[in-house]
C-alpha cells in the first residue's frame, strides 16, 4: 500500500514538472517571436529614419542653390542698374561732348596751395566717383558739373584725380560686358559714347580680350 502511495506520488511529480516545462517552452517561443518582431520593427524604422535624412540633405542642397542663384541675380541686377545710372546721367549735356575729349593719359599731383574750396571739394568728390566706378575724362567732368561744380572746378578734379584713362576705359568695358554680350565695334562705340577717346575705347576693348 506504501509503495502504490509512493509511485502515484512520483508519477505526480512527473507530471507537474513536465507540465512546468511546456509552459516555460511556450512562453520562450512567444518571447522570441516578440523579439524577432520588435527587430523587424526596428530595422524598418531604421531604414524609414536614413530615407528621411536623405531627403533632409537634398531640401538644404536644394536650398542651397537657391540662394546661390539669387546672390547671382541680385548682383546681376546692381550691376545692370549701375549701368544704366551712370549711362543716364552721362547723357546729359551731350553738346559738351567734345569740348573735353582730349586723352589724359595720367594727371599730375594736385596743386593744394593753388586750389581753391570749390576746387579742392570737386577733386573729393570726382575721387570719391572713381572708388566705385570707372569714368571718362569727359564723362567725369559732366558728373562733377551735374552735381552743381563749376565747369573750370570739374575740370580741377578730372584732371589732379590721378586716373589713369586708358585703364578706366578697361574697368568700363569690364563692367558692360559683365551685364551683357557686346561686338568689339559695339563696344568701342558705347565707350566712346561714355567720352572715351577711340585710343581709349580700342584700348578697352583689347583689355577684355577683343
Amino acid at each position: 500500500m506504501k509503495r502504490t502511495i509512493a509511485t502515484i506520488a512520483a508519477a505526480a511529480v512527473l507530471l507537474t514538472g513536465c507540465s512546468s516545462g511546456a509552459a516555460t517552452s511556450t512562453a520562450d517561443s512567444s518571447l522570441s517571436a516578440e523579439n524577432s518582431s520588435l527587430a523587424e520593427e526596428n530595422s524598418r524604422l531604421q531604414d524609414e529614419n536614413a530615407d528621411l535624412n536623405s531627403q533632409i540633405d537634398s531640401l538644404r542642397e536644394e536650398v542651397d542653390r537657391l540662394n546661390s542663384e539669387a546672390e547671382k541675380t541680385e548682383t546681376a541686377v546692381t550691376a545692370s542698374t549701375t549701368a544704366a545710372t551712370t549711362t543716364t546721367v552721362r547723357t546729359e549735356a551731350t553738346t559738351q561732348t567734345t569740348r573735353a575729349t582730349t586723352s589724359k593719359p595720367q594727371t599730375e599731383a594736385p596743386r593744394t596751395d593753388l586750389a581753391t574750396m570749390g576746387e579742392m571739394n570737386a577733386l573729393s568728390s570726382a575721387k570719391s566717383y572713381l572708388d566705385v566706378m570707372a569714368f571718362s575724362y569727359s564723362g567725369l567732368i559732366k558728373q562733377l558739373e551735374f552735381e552743381g561744380f563749376s565747369h573750370s572746378e570739374a575740370v580741377y578734379g578730372a584732371d589732379h584725380c590721378g586716373a589713369d584713362w586708358n585703364e578706366q576705359a578697361a574697368k568700363s568695358a569690364r563692367s558692360y560686358i559683365e551685364i551683357m554680350s557686346f561686338s568689339r565695334s559695339g563696344l568701342i562705340d558705347q565707350l566712346e559714347f561714355e567720352g572715351f577717346t577711340s585710343s581709349q575705347a580700342e584700348y578697352g576693348a583689347s583689355a577684355v580680350g577683343y
